[in-house]
């Protein structure tokens, strides 16, 4: 990391600094923590001044002795759900590597602004070669495509699923008031008010939807969290999602209890008994 990097990215600085153009060959080694490692690593503590041994070359021979002097808030770097990796940031001046990245702020259009970086890249070094050159919300974008992918595919799977919950509970509420057309026509001899029996036949709807409902739910959370890992930014006992999703499968069952039960009210107990 340069000096100026975190502040450019906004990165925010929990305790210590940040790089300074000081942090070279000429002092000894040093690092930044995110506060994740800090909590694990010295519970408890203050990780400024504390000495680590890191490889920050892959090579598998760490430098001992780094000093930290930062530490930063914890930042996914490489995925969305990527949440429990320690980071450990190196200033270039002393551990420099052969492939860098770079990011420039500007206050206009980041989109516009890649030939003019690409040109400045080529004057440093024509052989060197500027690539990967877009926005950071692309950047962004891209490492949320597959949870997107995977997020709109189980949405049409849900949509799906719930008509087809809607047919089915329509197509028994349906034929059970079919089958009951003689008891609706004598209730409706004897005085009952076609009000009546339209709230019979949504009561006895909605205790199977209740059944449903509470299976469904049971099986949710125990889904939820096997696929715990794969969640982003909702944990697996969110009341809201699970409140919404109930409201949305309830009014879907009492839609279609609604529609037999507004039919069985309308009839006359003349039509119910002669049909029967």
């Amino acid at each position: 990391m340069t000096p100026g990097l975190f502040e450019t990215v906004g990165a925010r600085l929990v305790a210590g600094r940040f790089f300074t153009e000081d942090d070279d060959t000429r002092i000894s080694p040093v690092a930044i923590v995110d506060d994740q490692l800090a909590r694990r690593a010295w519970p408890g503590e203050r990780a400024i001044g504390k000495r680590i041994a890191a490889d920050p070359r892959s090579t598998g021979h760490p430098v001992f002795g780094v000093t930290v002097v930062g530490v930063v808030h914890h930042v996914r770097h490489r995925s969305l759900l990527e949440d429990l990796t320690d980071q450990v940031y190196f200033a270039e001046r002393q551990i420099q590597r052969n492939l860098m990245a770079y990011v420039v702020k500007t206050s206009g259009d980041p989109a516009a602004l890649a030939s003019t970086v690409r040109q400045i890249v080529a004057k440093l070094d024509p052989q060197l070669p500027a690539y990967d050159v877009r926005p950071l919300e692309e950047h962004v974008a891209g490492a949320r495509a597959a949870q997107r992918f995977a997020t709109i595919l189980a949405a049409a799977f849900a949509i799906v699923a719930l008509a087809l919950a809607a047919v089915g509970v329509y197509g028994v509420i349906a034929y059970a008031t079919t089958r009951r057309r003689y008891e609706f026509g004598v209730r409706l001899a004897l005085g009952a008010q076609p009000g009546q029996v339209m709230a019979l036949v949504i009561r006895e709807g909605a205790v199977l939807a209740a059944i449903g409902l509470t299976i469904g739910v049971a099986g949710a959370a125990i889904a939820a969290r096997l696929l715990q890992s794969q969640l982003f930014g909702v944990t697996p006992r969110d009341a809201v999602s699970y409140a919404i999703a109930v409201v949305a499968i309830a009014t879907a069952a009492m839609a279609a209890c609604w529609i037999p039960a507004r039919r069985v009210s309308s009839i006359t107990p003349l039509e119910a008994l002669r049909t029967d």
